[in-house]
């Protein structure tokens, strides 16, 4: 699979996220956006793994989820300083979810710094 561009994944994900909630079923995106990420190439992967620090610090918490479980999943240790950052910001931040995403972050960062 070479080639893929930032945009073209984009797209893709796009696609995935649009039938997820056509199907009324919001985990298919992330289960098919891991089989995609599966099969890609070393090349490809770098691609996908330059995305991912941004939709961890965008705000769309479909992205921002999907990163993440892709991260944990395959062991992306590339993305660990915007991890650390995100940490770092949300140590201030308030919000209902904060606690939880502080907790998850650090979970995901021990992990990733084990391996």
């Amino acid at each position: 699979m070479s080639g893929l561009t930032k945009d073209a994944f984009q797209a893709l994900w796009d696609r995935f996220d649009r039938e997820a909630q056509e199907h009324k079923f919001s985990q298919e995106a992330f289960l098919r956006l891991k089989a995609f990420y599966r099969q890609l190439d070393d090349d490809d992967r770098l691609v996908v793994n330059g995305v991912l620090p941004e939709w961890i610090s965008q705000g769309d918490l479909r992205h921002r989820y999907d990163a993440l479980a892709l991260i944990e999943d395959f062991g992306i240790r590339s993305v660990l300083p915007t991890l650390k950052v995100e940490r770092a910001r949300l140590a201030t931040a308030d919000g209902p979810s904060v606690p939880f995403d502080r907790k998850e972050l650090a979970r995901i960062i021990a992990e990733l710094e084990r391996t």
